[in-house]
């Protein structure tokens, strides 16, 4: 996983009017988000629309963010209220089967969508059994194989008490930790699929028009000429 050092010059590049810049961000943090995105819904699809929400909503306060080098706790918080709205809608909304039947994947069968159902919620039982100061880490390195640097970067931790952390959860995990990592979507993190969702939203809604470099307003204004 590359490394959140640069998120700033990034965040600054937006924040200018560099629509193309945000992309770099979302893809440096779109595994991290995910990972604590599914430690608090534990399911794969909610997490990923809470995610893209999160990505969303983000780069509609950005011009609100003082210190771009805060980025990242500022935007942690935000996937924190994505994932409370996601739960508040979900508790308040009853799904019939025929519905939900929609909603899934259709390259998923009725089977693989148990086993998958199945194995998320084993593993977020696991991931909830653990203390609050275990849970995220946990979460981070084992569903989305970052690195203990990246960790350490995004809960804003040093990377001791991040190994730390890791060693007392293993402890209490005890059997099946190591496999984690490939539990959800068998090993596959449907992170990778936020980068583009999140900036065909952003490109649909009119609001990045109003951005000088904004590619699409190129496009109209070389069409309009």
């Amino acid at each position: 996983m590359e490394n959140h050092n640069d998120l700033g010059k990034y965040v600054r590049q937006v924040q200018s009017g560099d629509v193309s810049s945000y992309e770099q961000i979302v893809k440096r943090l779109q595994a991290s988000a995910f990972s604590q995105a599914f430690s608090i819904l534990g399911d794969s699809y909610l997490a990923e629309d809470a995610v893209q929400d999160a990505f969303v909503e983000a780069y509609r306060k950005l011009s609100s963010l003082r210190s771009p080098e805060a980025f990242i706790t500022w935007f942690r918080r935000i996937v924190f209220t994505a994932c409370s709205r996601m739960r508040r809608r979900m508790s308040v909304r009853t799904t019939s089967v025929k519905e939900a039947e929609t909603i899934a994947d259709p390259a998923e069968s009725p089977t693989e969508r148990l086993e998958r159902k199945e194995r998320e919620h084993t593993v977020h039982l696991a991931v909830q059994s653990l203390p609050d100061n275990l849970r995220m880490v946990t979460a981070l390195y084992y569903i989305g194989g970052i690195d203990q640097r990246s960790i350490a970067d995004y809960l804003d931790l040093s990377e001791t008490t991040v190994k730390k952390r890791l060693f007392d959860a293993r402890k209490k995990l005890k059997e099946g930790i190591t496999n984690m990592a490939k539990i959800i979507s068998d090993g596959k993190i449907p992170a990778e699929e936020v980068s583009a969702r999140v900036i065909a939203e952003l490109v649909s809604r009119p609001q990045p028009l109003l951005i000088k470099n904004h590619p699409i307003r190129q496009i109209s204004i070389l069409n309009n000429g």
